[in-house]
């Protein structure tokens, strides 16, 4: 598989998740999924098996913790984050004391969201600042 298409596949694995139920912790399609675990679900196969085994808190999350978690994974994070590709995975702050993360597909971001309780696509932009993003660097 060439990284394109693995960049694809992600951004598909999460756009495959749309309309899935919001739940805090939940890294399954039949409980129901967070940000975490809609990263490892498009991300899954491409990753550690099962790489978040310790219990997690994005709110009051450090960035550095996270950039930790990622590091030696196929992900990189780039330095100048000028444009997205599909499959992306953008750490953002919907407020000071909290990160979410959010994936890019051709037409917008799938994220989990918790106000909506459910995985969805917004479309345009990120809606909130960018604190890091992480590309598949190689597979």
């Amino acid at each position: 598989m060439e990284i394109d298409d693995a960049r694809r596949a992600i951004a598909n694995r999460a756009l495959d998740e749309l309309g899935t139920p919001f739940r805090l912790f939940g890294q399954t399609s039949k409980v129901g999924l967070d940000c975490v675990g809609l990263a490892l679900i498009a991300l899954g196969p491409l990753l550690p098996d099962r790489m978040v085994t310790r219990p997690y808190h994005l709110r009051g999350e450090q960035l550095e913790t996270v950039r930790k978690s990622l590091a030696g994974t196929v992900l990189v994070e780039l330095d100048c984050p000028d444009e997205r590709l599909p499959g992306d995975l953008a750490l953002v702050s919907p407020s000071p004391s909290q990160l979410h993360f959010m994936i890019a597909a051709l037409d917008g971001w799938v994220h989990a969201d918790a106000a909506l309780r459910r995985v969805v696509l917004r479309p345009g932009p990120l809606p909130w600042q960018l604190r890091s993003l992480w590309r598949l660097g190689r597979i």
